[in-house]
């Protein structure tokens, strides 16, 4: 009889644990995933669909585009508010501010097409403009023609996506007449694969490489040439700061792939929120996506990798 109770009473044991700990056999009954929270939902600001977030050098702040010309911050921690980074269309004299990306001394980076800066001619380059860290003045980092990416004039508005190197020194594109990379020290231009609708591409913050997916084919490219590494189905890339690390979606995870040694860990993405053009942090452990809700409005949700 004692026999019978103290089995019962392991049984019972081990049935509570299980249920405590959500596990079955030893084995997480989630495995790796994604845990999402809300930085900020249904503002006034409207998240921009037209390019990726950059995270700082040091991951607790977030740079996003709301429009053509409004460039936001936000801290990358939940119940945040996001500020417009005041007079940026003022400061540059542009005819818009896209694709807004940290460099590796905190200043912003970003696309525009002609300036003006209050004068009587305008300069119809295209350019990479630079706000300074601490954002109080803004300039050139390089100016461009249209023909050096393949079109027949310079474009105002910017490119589909356009992802620069950490000391601003290269950058890669997607233009209408392909993707192209850019080597703005020697001014090279070169374009690595036709146009392809709903392509998405990262340049390492080394610049060494080029992730892009183009028809939902994942590949490295190295900058410069050589032979590209096929990682396989995603789309969405992004680095990690040290270039060590690809982060991309394929089907409903979100996968870290470890460039060295061609490994990669699935984590799943969560089916019960809205999550759009994940971005990897600069340490691989969290991830910032754009978030839509036909009631609320847009907004970022800051996700988190776990192991279980």
């Amino acid at each position: 009889m004692r026999l019978l109770l103290h089995l019962a009473f392991s049984s019972l044991l081990a049935l509570l644990l299980m249920l405590l700990t959500g596990c079955s056999g030893g084995n997480s009954a989630k495995g790796p995933h994604v845990e999402f929270t809300t930085i900020f939902s249904g503002s006034t600001v409207s998240v921009y669909t037209g390019n990726l977030f950059s995270w700082s050098p040091d991951g607790t702040t977030l740079a996003f585009g709301a429009g053509s010309s409004d460039v936001y911050t936000v801290s990358a921690a939940a119940n945040s508010t996001p500020t417009a980074i005041a007079n940026i269309h003022t400061m540059s004299g542009a005819s818009g501010a896209y694709d807004p990306m940290f460099l590796s001394d905190g200043s912003l980076a970003y696309f525009t097409g002609w300036l003006n800066f209050g004068n009587p001619s305008v300069d119809y380059n295209m350019h990479i403009m630079k706000l300074a860290a601490g954002y109080g003045s803004s300039s050139i980092l390089h100016s461009f023609n249209g023909s050096s990416v393949g079109l027949s004039t310079n474009q105002v508005n910017s490119p589909e996506q356009i992802s620069i190197s950490s000391n601003g020194s290269r950058a890669v594109g997607i233009w209408s007449t392909g993707i192209y990379t850019m080597d703005f020290n020697t001014s090279t231009y070169t374009k690595i694969a036709d146009h392809t609708p709903g392509a998405s591409l990262a340049i390492a913050p080394n610049g060494q490489s080029v992730a892009y997916s183009a028809s939902g084919t994942l590949v490295i490219h190295p900058f410069g040439g050589g032979s590209d590494t096929t990682v396989g189905s995603g789309y969405v890339p992004s680095w990690n700061s040290d270039s060590s690390i690809l982060g991309y979606v394929s089907g409903n995870n979100y996968v870290l792939y470890t460039v060295a040694t061609q490994t990669s860990v699935s984590y799943a993405l969560p089916t019960s929120v809205t999550w759009q053009q994940p971005v990897l942090s600069p340490n691989a452990t969290k991830i910032a996506a754009r978030t839509y809700d036909s009631g609320i409005g847009t907004g970022i949700l800051l996700g988190t990798l776990s192991a279980e």
